[in-house]
């Protein structure tokens, strides 16, 4: 089985809930659809079940529906059934876990942009701290961004990926290369009182190239743990 959900039906006369059912059926990916009227179909009162099962099943005017999809809980179809089954009536609520991912997943792509406003923000304070330059700060971000656009572009030889990667590969990626651009700089900076330009920063890569793979195989590590 792959996902499932457990929704809300309210104030629904028992034909209507066998109808419902049935167009749910009718969508891509469902697999399996179950409520108490399929117990009991429309001639047999809920009074006269036992109590035991009524219960677990059904309240007053509100009763329950297990769904479950054919398709995984964080699928893009399943996400589209449950879309389909949301339009489909007012009077069902969709839960479970499959649901939350959707919520999730929906709250997460509305505030990316946001993640990383902030996170550029941070880092340009933190830049605009620890160098002697305004414009220096600028043009290292401007670099970051670029390498973070080849980063994500290259995502797509996976065909897909996690919601969450998506979230916060661009912020992660910016934090932990902002420090390696302060170590750049410094080395660069340094190395351009006895040196021009070019000869400056061929000191400052291979200088910082230790420190720097040192860094990041301690980022990666942590990562895969």
């Amino acid at each position: 089985m792959g996902a499932f959900s457990i929704s809300i039906i309210d104030d629904l006369k028992e034909k209507e809930v066998l109808e419902l059912e049935e167009k749910i059926r009718k969508i891509d990916c469902v697999n399996e659809v179950l409520t108490i009227n399929d117990l009991t179909g429309t001639t047999i009162p809920t009074e006269i079940l036992p109590k035991e099962l009524v219960k677990k099943l059904a309240n007053g005017k509100t009763k329950l529906m297990l769904i479950t999809f054919s398709t995984g809980t964080s699928d893009e179809e399943t996400s589209n059934a449950i879309d389909e089954i949301t339009e489909m009536s007012s009077h069902i609520k969709v839960g479970g876990m499959a649901s939350m991912v959707k919520g999730l997943r929906t709250m997460v792509d509305s505030q990316v942009l946001t993640f990383a406003i902030v996170a550029i923000i941070c880092c340009l304070i933190v830049l605009m701290l620890t160098l002697d330059s305004y414009i220096i700060p600028i043009l290292l971000l401007v670099n970051i961004g670029i390498s973070i656009l080849y980063n994500m572009g290259t995502n797509i030889l996976l065909g897909e990926i996690s919601y969450i990667t998506k979230a916060i590969a661009a912020v992660l990626q910016l934090g932990v290369t902002t420090d390696f651009s302060i170590f750049l700089y410094h080395r660069y900076d340094e190395a351009k009182k006895t040196k021009n330009k070019e000869e400056a920063m061929e000191d400052a890569v291979s200088e910082t190239l230790t420190a720097v793979i040192g860094s990041s195989l301690t980022t990666i590590a942590g990562f895969l743990a």
